[in-house]
C-alpha cells in the first residue's frame, strides 16, 4: 500500500534504560611487521563474540550523547590467528561513563571508569559498534513507505558503526516491513573510515527493529 510512517529514534533527558545485547564480528587484521614500504602486510583472522548487560541513565542529545552505566556483565571471547583470548570488565570498573562527541565528521568515543582506571583491554571491550547511545537519532525519517531506501549523514553513520572518521560510504537503510507496533529496517552497504588513525573498511549487513510505540530502536 501507499501508507507512510515516521521513524524518529529518540531519548529523554534522564531516561533510565536496562540494556542486554550481544555482538559478533569477524574480519582480518593487517599488521605491518616490516619497515619496508613494499613489504606485504601480515594478515591475521579476527573473530569476536561479546556479551553485555547494564543499566544506564542517558543525558545529552544526538552528537553529544552520554550515559552513566552500571555493568553486571561485560565479557568477550577473541579468536585470532595467534590463539584465543578472553576479556572481562573488572568488578571495580562496573560503573562507567560512556560518551560520544561529534564535531565535523569526527567522532570522539570516551569511556571512563567512575571507580578506577580502565585497562586498554577493558576500554576496547566496552567500545562496540551499535552502542545504545549511538542509536539515539539514528532514525530520523518522515513519510517513509515500505521499500523506501535512504542514507544517513556520515557523522551519524560513524557513531552507529564506531568509526572515528568516515571517509566514504554507500550504506543504505531500507524499510522492509511495518505494523502498528514495530518496523523492520534493513541496513547494507560498504564503508571506508578511520579508527585510531588506522584505515578500516567494513561491509555492513544487518537489521534494526524499531518500536513505534516508544520510538526506540530495540534490536
Amino acid at each position: 500500500s501507499g501508507q507512510t510512517i515516521d521513524l524518529a529514534s529518540a531519548a529523554n533527558q534522564g531516561e533510565f534504560q536496562s540494556v542486554r545485547f550481544q555482538v559478533e564480528y569477524y574480519g582480518d587484521i593487517m599488521v605491518d611487521l616490516s619497515r619496508d614500504p613494499g613489504a606485504e602486510p601480515y594478515v591475521l583472522p579476527l573473530d569476536v563474540t561479546g556479551k553485555f548487560e547494564f543499566d544506564q541513565q542517558l543525558s545529552g542529545k544526538p552528537g553529544s550523547m552520554q550515559a552513566v552505566r552500571c555493568y553486571t556483565t561485560a565479557t568477550a571471547d577473541i579468536e585470532t590467528g595467534k590463539g584465543h583470548k578472553a576479556s572481562e570488565l573488572a568488578v571495580e570498573n562496573k560503573y562507567v561513563l560512556s560518551r560520544i562527541r561529534t564535531v565535523q565528521n569526527q567522532n570522539q568515543f570516551q569511556i571512563a571508569s567512575i571507580g578506577s582506571i580502565l585497562k586498554r583491554s577493558e576500554y576496547e571491550l566496552l567500545r562496540n559498534p551499535c552502542d545504545p547511545i549511538a542509536l539515539v537519532g539514528l532514525l530520523d525519517q518522515e513519510n517513509v513507505k515500505i521499500g523506501d531506501r535512504w542514507e544517513v549523514d556520515k557523522e551519524t553513520l560513524g557513531r552507529f558503526l564506531n568509526i572515528d572518521h568516515v571517509i566514504s560510504a554507500d550504506v543504505q537503510f531500507k524499510l522492509k516491513s511495518a505494523d502498528a507496533a514495530n518496523a523492520l529496517i534493513h541496513v547494507a552497504g560498504h564503508l571506508k573510515g578511520e579508527i585510531d588513525d588506522v584505515v578500516t573498511e567494513l561491509d555492513v549487513a544487518g537489521s534494526l527493529q524499531f518500536d513505534r510505540k516508544i520510538d526506540r530502536v530495540k534490536a
